[in-house]
C-alpha cells in the first residue's frame, strides 16, 4: 500500500478511499483520511486551540478566558520584580517596557477583548502605585 519512498501513501490508496464504491460513509471520510496520513507521516494529531511561542492560535476571535495566559504572564514578571525595592521611575520604565511590550506583542497578532485590556491596565496600575 506504500510506494518505494518511505512515507508517502500510493495513490490506489487514495483513488481507494475517494471511490464511491469504498464502504467508507461521508462523514467519517476526513476521519479516516486525518487518521491514515498521521499514522504514514507519524505526527500525532492535535486540537486547536494550542500554543505556539506562548500565545494560543485559534481559528476563532479569543475570549478573555484564553487570554488568562497575558496576566498571567504579567504578574509573574511583576513578582519577581516586587522582591526588590525599585523607585518609581524604574517601575515606571520596566511597566513600560516590558510589561505593555508583551500587550502589544499579542496586539499584533490578534484583537483582544475589551475585558483583557482593563486587566491588563489594573495589573500595570497596581504593580506603578504598589497597590
Amino acid at each position: 500500500m506504500q510506494s518505494s519512498k518511505q512515507g508517502t501513501v500510493s495513490l490506489d490508496l487514495l483513488n481507494l478511499l475517494q471511490s464511491k464504491t469504498t464502504p467508507i460513509p461521508p462523514i467519517s471520510f476526513s476521519v479516516v483520511v486525518k487518521n491514515l496520513f498521521a499514522s504514514v507521516c507519524e505526527i500525532p494529531l492535535g486540537v486547536i486551540p494550542f500554543r505556539y511561542l506562548g500565545v494560543p492560535l485559534s481559528s476563532k476571535r479569543l475570549t478573555a478566558v484564553e487570554c488568562e495566559h497575558l496576566a498571567l504572564k504579567m504578574t509573574s514578571k511583576i513578582r519577581s520584580w516586587q522582591v526588590r525595592n525599585l523607585s518609581y521611575a524604574t517601575r515606571l520604565q520596566l511597566g513600560s517596557a516590558l510589561l505593555m511590550n508583551i500587550t502589544n506583542f499579542w496586539c499584533q497578532l490578534f484583537v483582544l477583548p475589551k475585558k483583557v485590556f482593563q486587566q491588563v491596565n489594573a495589573i500595570c496600575r497596581a504593580f506603578l502605585w504598589h497597590v
